[in-house]
């Protein structure tokens, strides 16, 4: 639908949208853009597919470049954008109709309306339009557009959504229906010529699968060039697409044996179809093509570009078991390294996460999980078990297998694994391992829905005093880090100001629970992470960062800590390689016997610690074991598996939790924010000592001299001008203004600090 400048932009109804289209990741934002209608010299807008992350142009005929529904609503609503819409592929199993340009949409003529009754209908951006969406395929000899419909489906094509609801059907299948709108629209199905007996009728190439015929083909003598041209090359024919198109075409008739349909299908795979828009534009154009190439084919005439005197023979049959080796006329063999990469995509799962330019993640069947393969080893080994191949031969398949591996841009949020399964979040029951599920992390603990550990039990009451709020938070820090996406935005900190309170104990069991094995948690202090440009990658991709006797040492830069906290994106580098923004779901934990201490202060660092006094005294303690002893319990399985039944007990009421807020409310950690606030307030003691008289009573000039002087005698880092007079002025109401005072009994005029007038009746 023609959006032109001006109109107003239908702003999208998530709610009205349909589940059907929900569930399929194949979701993205779009923006608009003046361009000229060429037509009728007007600027119009148009509908541009916009990264919901970057809001940039997106490459959106890639799968992987794609997000949920859910990631489209929310980057919509973080504004920036003018709509969301859904991209339809080959094998989506819907179409969509488009009615456009309707004079009066509330009216719409009879004829069309017969049609939207049957299926989700919606209203386009500029409401002078509707989306019929029905479940079904789209006739092979349907083209895009005829008569003032436009026929999407069974190609790649971004569609608007609004959810601006004409019906409240939901997608529903029906055929007739499809098969009603083409008919009325596009004409009858063109008659089929009959087929031709070809040369290789009788052979079983009509009957491979998709992958097997592509593999012969491409394995055939001639099948460089077929390669080449299925990847839309046709500069060897000079580069006329329709006799490129037309060639294609030819060597697919042949080996499907005139199968229409199935050349149609396999045309409609290759790059040729993603290189010009004739074959929509013009509805007849590829099914002429097609079968010409039928009729043509009885005698194997196949265009061969006219710089070669190659011509198409017979291919050889594989006489060796493995299909990656060829069988030359000489009698020796040529490994076709990309069938053998193929070959090991299909068996083996290996992907690139989270970007084009990432590292490869293979999948561990031992583990159960997806690990990182930075050095190429385990790729070679797994190329190695296939077939015993040189270096170079390894080397060239790995390239393949490089270029060809699938983007995964996001870890599963629905499972989480442990030693002896995955935990689906849904159900929170154990399931087997399976490739189907990207995960990079396991827990090294088996689950045990039954596991019960006394001694586990009896130090987490010692430790919190018997305060059960305080137990809670603790369970629920298990949580968190069990599974970090329930995204808490606050730094656990285990506070105690005598030893032996027992924080040490309560890191042991996240370690030995958690990261027994090493690789899941990171502990970069937050002096570190304020300093060193390399510390956010040491925490990329770890499920906790947990930092023991927090030194008490100023943190000069609060920045990128509060970002961490809030599962923001930060910039990380590392060494030797470009840097990269990521986004952050690292569960901070620190244990200290003093409070942080920041440059900042104020609100927004105060809200962002939740504080868990540790008060109980294991040195008095008569039943208190030995340090070797308590670590010991603590590994033990049965203490391990305790701590994860509680960590997944808690996530599971934490999940279920609607307010945003998902910890437990704790009056002694309230407490302890309080004396934080207090401690981190670099002016706390100075306005103790000068009250609201002092300010008003003498110039700025004074009062700024004497600040910088009472700094010096109480060693306090001053600050600047600027956020002292903020602060003055907050404290006290006061405003940063001319006055008058009384100077040795002369009264003058001068800048400082004065009360605000309070009006009375």
């Amino acid at each position: 639908m023609t959006l032109y400048v001006g109109a107003k932009i239908t702003a999208p109804n998530f709610d009205n949208m349909p589940q059907a289209l929900r569930d399929i990741p194949q979701w993205c934002c779009w923006n608009s853009n003046e361009v000229l209608d060429k037509e009728k010299q007007v600027y119009k807008l148009s509908k541009e597919p916009a990264n919901p992350v970057t809001k940039r142009r997106l490459a959106w005929k890639n799968k992987n470049n794609l997000v949920t529904f859910e990631e489209a609503k929310a980057a919509y609503e973080s504004g920036g954008f003018n709509g969301v819409g859904f991209v339809l592929y080959e094998d989506t199993p819907f179409v969509c109709v488009d009615l456009d340009d309707i004079e009066d949409i509330d009216n719409v003529p009879a004829a069309l309306h017969n049609y939207t009754i049957h299926s989700y209908t919606e209203k386009s951006p500029s409401g002078s339009g509707l989306h019929l969406w029905i479940e079904g395929k789209k006739p092979s000899w349907v083209g895009t557009k005829k008569n003032g419909v436009e026929f999407f489906g069974g190609q790649a094509k971004f569609i608007t959504m609004t959810g601006d609801l004409y019906n409240n059907m939901p997608i529903v299948d029906n055929p007739q229906l499809i098969e009603m709108i083409a008919k009325d629209f596009f004409g009858d199905p063109p008659k089929q010529k009959k087929s031709p007996k070809l040369q290789n009728e009788g052979k079983s190439f009509g009957n491979l699968s998709d992958r097997d015929l592509l593999e012969r083909m491409f394995s055939s003598k001639n099948g460089s060039s077929i390669l080449a041209l299925w990847n839309g090359d046709i500069s060897k024919y000079a580069g006329d697409e329709s006799k490129a198109d037309q060639a294609l075409a030819n060597h697919l008739a042949y080996w499907t044996n005139g199968d229409f349909d199935r050349i149609h299908h396999l045309m409609q795979l290759s790059a040729l179809n993603r290189m010009h828009d004739k074959w929509t534009k013009h509805p007849t154009y590829l099914a002429t093509t097609i079968e010409k190439a039928i009729a043509d084919t009885n005698t194997y005439n196949v265009i061969i570009p006219d710089n070669t005197n190659v011509s198409q023979q017979q291919p050889v049959e594989v006489t060796k078991r493995k299909a990656w080796w060829v069988e030359n006329a000489n009698g020796t063999k040529t490994l076709k390294h990309r069938i053998l990469a193929e070959e090991i995509m299909q068996n083996y799962s290996i992907v690139r996460y989270p970007t084009p330019h990432s590292d490869l993640y293979y999948y561990n069947q031992n583990k159960g999980i997806y690990e990182q393969d930075k050095s190429g080893r385990q790729l070679n080994a797994i190329i190695r078990n296939v077939d015993d191949l040189t270096r170079n031969q390894v080397k060239e398949v790995r390239e393949y297998i490089n270029d060809m591996s699938p983007i995964v841009r996001n870890v599963s949020h629905d499972y989480v694994a442990v030693e002896n399964g995955l935990i689906n979040l849904q159900t929170f029951k154990l399931e087997e391992f399976t490739p189907t599920v990207f995960l990079i992390q396991k827990i090294p603990t088996n689950y045990n829905e039954n596991a019960y550990d006394p001694y586990i039990d009896s130090t987490l009451h010692k430790v919190a005093n018997g305060h059960e709020a305080s137990i809670q938070n603790i369970k629920e820090m298990f949580a968190c880090v069990l599974y970090p996406d329930v995204l808490v935005p606050k730094m656990f900190y285990l506070y105690g100001r005598s030893a032996h309170n027992g924080k040490s104990s309560v890191l042991n069991m996240i370690h030995e629970t958690f990261d027994k094995n090493g690789g899941n948690i990171s502990a970069v202090s937050p002096q570190k992470l304020a300093s060193n440009t390399f510390a956010g990658a040491s925490m990329y991709g770890k499920i906790a960062n947990v930092v023991d006797d927090q030194p008490d040492q100023f943190i000069e830069d609060s920045g990128m800590l509060k970002t961490i906290i809030t599962g923001g994106r930060i910039e990380i580098e590392r060494k030797g390689k470009d840097s990269e923004t990521v986004k952050m779901s690292t569960v901070l934990i620190t244990a200290s016997n003093y409070f942080p201490n920041f440059r900042e202060n104020g609100k927004q660092i105060n809200r962002r610690l939740h504080i868990i006094p540790f008060e109980h005294d294991f040195s008095s303690d008569p039943n208190c074991m030995s340090d070797v002893e308590s670590m010991q319990r603590i590994a033990s399985q049965s203490a391990r598996e305790y701590v994860l039944k509680l960590a997944v007990d808690t996530l599971k009421l934490m999940l279920s939790n609607p307010n945003a807020d998902k910890l437990t409310a704790n009056d002694k950690s309230l407490e302890a924010g309080e004396l934080f606030a207090e401690h981190n307030d670099p002016l706390a003691d100075y306005f103790f000592e000068y009250d609201a008289d002092y300010f008003n009573d003498f110039s700025g000039t004074r009062v700024l001299r004497e600040y910088e002087e009472w700094c010096k005698d109480n060693r306090v880092h001053p600050l600047g001008a600027k956020r002292f007079k903020e602060a003055v002025c907050s404290r006290y109401d006061m405003e940063w203004k001319q006055k008058r005072i009384s100077i040795n009994s002369i009264s003058k005029t001068v800048k400082g600090f004065k009360s605000k007038k309070v009006e009375t009746k």
